[in-house]
């Protein structure tokens, strides 16, 4: 890495104006072989190297990597020492599990019942894929340890539409009239008035979703609704390393979307243009993904809303009796069928449950 923060008046500058991606970019650019990186000015200033970097979110999101005008989120996985040993993927993965048990433990003292369970990516997983970013497609890192995680908030949305769908979608109506005939046929089952429900029909509002809210009493106390706060706490999962799947650097992986019609998709291509066929060139746009990975997901549940004997829902409890192991099971079967993150109705981000402690 040769002439760190001399460069931005000649090469640097040139680059600038050649990546349209980058004009009014009030940063600068350092130079490494045909590799640009382009740098806030006021970290080019400090001279810091990417080498120095230890967190791979600052690497790929604050020091971007340009390559023929264009930005190349597939060079970062080329460089070498996207961490130092000291804070390498597996080590940061093994001090945020001590973490995770602590944290554990510290919600079961305070009357919490927690449940966890690890799973194993079946292939690959990509979460965040749409967020912002200079390369056109980004990946969901965690802004203070720089490795992959799934937010508590994703997991808990995805076990939401989960169950929505398999348990409450009968309650989806196209019309005022069909929606209050099977809200009659609910409460016409229901003896005591107390329990039976109200729902106004709404136009371009999920009628399941609304249904859910205000009926089932288990899905209440899962995620709340407009008037009770949620019992159950989803944290962040993240990555483990177990006898089976490690967790490294090299768990990332590069992949493709290819657009073979874009033109086509464009304005030009609707109005009078060709239509999609063999003769268009494809667009290939890489990615980075996460493969075969194991991660530990966790929920805890408050005192006093465990207990579940005897209280009427429409979901199904699987024969259990407290609403830890509910909605760890129901997580489970959401991250096995429905999956999490981003293109996952083509495999991606669908788990499998593991022992981690297997051998």
């Amino acid at each position: 890495m040769q002439n760190y923060g001399s460069n931005r008046g000649r090469q640097g500058g040139n680059r600038d104006r050649q990546g349209g991606s980058s004009r009014g970019h009030q940063g600068g650019g350092d130079r490494s072989g045909n590799i640009f990186y382009l740098v806030p000015e006021d970290v080019r200033r400090c001279g810091v190297k990417p080498e120095d970097i230890t967190n791979y979110h600052l690497k790929l999101n604050k020091y971007a990597v340009m390559k023929d005008g264009k930005f190349k989120v597939e060079d970062h996985l080329a460089l070498p020492n996207i961490s130092h040993d000291r804070y390498s993927f597996e080590n940061v993965s093994k001090k945020l599990e001590k973490e995770r048990v602590a944290i554990g433990e510290s919600f079961a003292s305070r009357g919490y019942s927690v449940a966890e369970s690890t799973m194993a990516l079946d292939w690959r997983m990509v979460v965040g894929l749409g967020g912002e970013s200079v390369y056109e497609v980004s990946m969901t890192l965690h802004h203070i340890y720089g490795i992959p995680y799934i937010p508590g908030s994703s997991i808990k949305g995805a076990v939401r539409s989960y169950l929505i769908d398999k348990f409450f979608a009968k309650y989806r109506s196209d019309t005022r009239e069909e929606f209050y005939q099977k809200l009659d046929e609910y409460n016409s089952a229901i003896d005591n008035e107390d329990s039976k429900v109200d729902v106004e029909f709404q136009d371009r509002v999920d009628m399941a979703e609304e249904f859910a809210m205000q009926a089932d009493p288990l899905f209440i106390n899962m995620f709340g609704n407009h008037e009770n706060a949620a019992k159950v706490v989803f944290f962040d999962a993240y990555p483990v390393s177990t006898k089976e799947y490690s967790f490294t650097e090299s768990s990332l992986d590069i992949d493709i979307m290819n657009n073979h019609y874009q033109d086509y998709y464009q304005d030009d291509g609707r109005e009078g243009g060709l239509p999609p066929a063999d003769y268009y060139s494809p667009n290939p746009v890489k990615f980075i993904t996460l493969k075969r990975t194991a991660f530990t997901f966790m929920v805890a549940v408050q005192n006093g809303y465990n207990d579940i004997k005897g209280v009427r829902t429409l979901m199904d409890t699987q024969g259990s009796s407290c609403l830890s192991s509910l909605t760890s099971r129901y997580l489970a079967n959401t991250l096995n069928d429905f999956g999490v993150g981003a293109k996952t109705s083509v495999g991606y981000g669908h788990f499998q449950e593991i022992d981690k402690n297997k051998k």
